[in-house]
């Protein structure tokens, strides 16, 4: 396709926004500059510039990044309070000089943090479901993290809704009079457009679509626990916040057995 260009000859690329947006189309020359765009998602899409996803302390509620590593440490290999106590015990005298930084003292200061932290995210909770096969039931019991419960809490975080997608767009690469569809993010596919066309028209709060990707990664699975993981990633965030692990990233959203018929 053809298309006029008043780029003086650079690149861009042109954003055509769903009309449920109300927002107007964009060009963003491809130039250096800082206006480009970033990870393929116009930065207008939120409310000012991008946010800082973590504050000046994102260890918190630990009281410090030592704490938190620790943790982390300490819960990976799911130590016992008796070889967590071991672990404090030589850090505090005989592995460091003139003490740690670490403020735990017993693997009971490790548990009272670790609690805290648990307020922070979407609980695991425990499921069944009973089915009947060859004329007798059969109940499976779970362990899953309620996916509603998650997505409100993304949506209600103030640093992730000043980057969210909330609309579907259209993206096309122009240069030398020409331009390409462009697909680099869910939301720019023509599914996602179509989705929206279906929705009602703000009246006066928009509507939207938040679109899940799903999936069961067998990969996961360990010699001790024989079970499916299924994984939960948000896409109408940034590509780099909901393929990464922090703040936004994929959850863990259930474990599901496997069966032995």
């Amino acid at each position: 396709m053809s298309v006029t260009s008043d780029q003086s000859g650079i690149p861009y690329f042109r954003i055509v926004y769903h009309p449920h947006s109300r927002q107007s189309e964009k060009i963003v020359p491809l130039d250096g500059a800082q206006s480009s765009l970033l990870d393929g998602v116009p930065a207008v899409l939120g409310s000012g510039p991008r946010p800082l996803l973590s504050a000046s302390r994102p260890w918190a509620p630990f009281r410090s990044y030592a704490d938190f590593t620790f943790a982390e440490i300490m819960v990976n290999r799911r130590a016992s309070g008796h070889e967590i106590d071991q672990e404090l015990h030589l850090i505090d005298s005989q592995w460091s000089k003139g003490g740690s930084a670490l403020s735990f003292r017993s693997h009971r200061d490790l548990k009272l943090a670790l609690e805290a932290a648990k307020k922070l995210v979407v609980p695991f909770q425990s499921g069944s479901i009973t089915e009947n096969w060859n004329g007798r039931p059969m109940t499976f019991s779970f362990e899953y993290r309620d996916p509603w419960a998650w997505i409100l809490s993304l949506v209600k975080d103030p640093a992730l809704a000043a980057v969210s997608n909330w609309h579907a767009f259209r993206k096309f690469y122009c240069s030398d009079g020409n331009e390409e569809r462009w697909y680099d993010h869910p939301k720019s596919a023509t599914r996602c457009w179509d989705i929206e066309d279906s929705l009602p028209a703000p009246d006066p709060y928009p509507h939207v679509f938040l679109g899940l990707h799903v999936w069961s990664d067998k990969g996961l699975m360990t010699k001790t626990v024989k079970k499916h993981p299924v994984l939960a990633r948000a896409t109408w965030l940034p590509v780099e916040i909901f393929s990464a692990s922090g703040n936004g990233g994929g959850i863990l959203l259930i474990l599901m057995p496997i069966s032995g018929l």
